[in-house]
């Protein structure tokens, strides 16, 4: 299913999943009725093989994909940014780009669909393309994939943190070394406060009008710290 399409255009994402096509299936493993963990599977549906054996549109569809396997090598794996410039370089293509990790794929057009897959460093993915340009698709992904996307090295891993066995009296606020020199500066203790939020809203088209505006807002605002941010920065607003 198409996340970013659900995200933008539903009501709500409690979405129900109709299987229309019974014939020549069969669901096994299905969840049981209640919540379900991001990642954790709903059913599998499987392909009853008939007497005849495969139909030729089937061997024809399967003989037109294409994929590739690539181990990922950057530093903080697929994140926002990334995700983007995938996306952008698969929508010159007219082929049908899909990447997958373990059991789970997602289109290579859609950066929340990719960033659902949880793709981080070492993870090893797979690019499938259908279509007359596939070859060329998955050529240029691979080759913007491996050559780093721009991304900075990961810092270094910070020494592991000496236990402390001082006194500390009650009700002071206990910190560790970030880095090692002499701060001076006020402290201030940070409490979260949840909002309030109405049980019931105020009907959908007065939810959705002030949603469009928020979101107006949000993309206006990003729009004009990205005109005069630099580096990083600025891609990551490009991204989003």
């Amino acid at each position: 299913f198409d996340l970013d399409l659900l995200v933008r255009e539903a009501p709500a994402v409690i979405t129900p999943i109709l299987l229309v096509e019974s014939e020549g299936y069969q669901i096994t493993n299905r969840a049981s009725v209640g919540p379900i963990l991001v990642g954790a599977p709903l059913m599998m549906v499987h392909e009853v093989a008939s007497a005849e054996g495969t139909t030729g549109e089937s061997a024809d569809i399967d003989a037109a994909t294409e994929s590739r396997i690539l181990r990922i090598d950057l530093p903080h794996g697929i994140h926002a940014r990334p995700a983007a410039r995938i996306a952008a370089c698969a929508r010159a293509f007219g082929a049908s780009i899909t990447i997958g990790k373990d059991a789970r794929t997602a289109s290579a057009l859609s950066p929340t669909g990719l960033l659902a897959l949880g793709i981080g460093h070492g993870d090893t993915i797979t690019l499938a393309a259908q279509g007359s340009d596939g070859t060329a698709a998955l050529d240029a992904l691979v080759a913007l994939i491996s050559g780093g996307m721009d991304e900075a090295p990961a810092p270094a891993a910070p020494p592991p943190i000496a236990p402390r066995n001082a006194d500390v009296p009650e009700g002071a606020l206990v910190g560790v070394t970030a880095a090692p020199g002499l701060a001076i500066g006020p402290v201030r203790h940070h409490r979260a406060i949840d909002p309030e939020v109405l049980p019931m809203g105020s009907g959908v088209a007065q939810e959705q009008a002030a949603f469009t505006a928020a979101h107006a807002a949000l993309a206006a605002e990003m729009t004009r710290q990205a005109a005069t941010a630099h580096g990083p920065t600025r891609a990551i607003l490009e991204a989003h």
